[in-house]
């Protein structure tokens, strides 16, 4: 637990990634190799809406988070901000590549 909010408590994705990659060893060295593994392959520009919407939860009542999550779920499915909900579904489900194109293609 200590090191998930060690990592976790980072202020951007890229610093969890790298929190992930540098502070474990032994058994949590297993888990956190899995955990960056699996958050590289996320779009990037979800990794950084997800962390913001989080932080933002934790001074908002439910009724806020609900309603801040349904429009951005709402925002997604159009394509508004980004096509990457749908480009994650195409790669994953319709060519079975499970190659992304992301835009932006790196958190940086």
């Amino acid at each position: 637990m200590e090191m998930i909010n060690e990592c976790f408590g980072c202020d951007t994705v890229e610093g969890i990634i790298d929190a992930l990659e540098n502070k474990a060893s032994g058994v949590d060295k297993v888990w956190s190799n899995l955990v960056v593994k699996k958050l590289k392959t996320a779009s990037p520009l979800c990794l950084k809406v997800a962390l913001k919407s989080i932080r933002l939860g934790r001074s908002q009542t439910i009724e806020q988070c609900l309603v801040r999550e349904y429009w951005m779920t709402v925002q997604a499915f159009h394509g508004i901000v980004s096509k990457d909900f749908y480009e994650g579904v195409r790669s994953r489900l319709v060519d079975k590549t499970f190659s992304p194109q992301w835009n932006p293609t790196s958190l940086v």
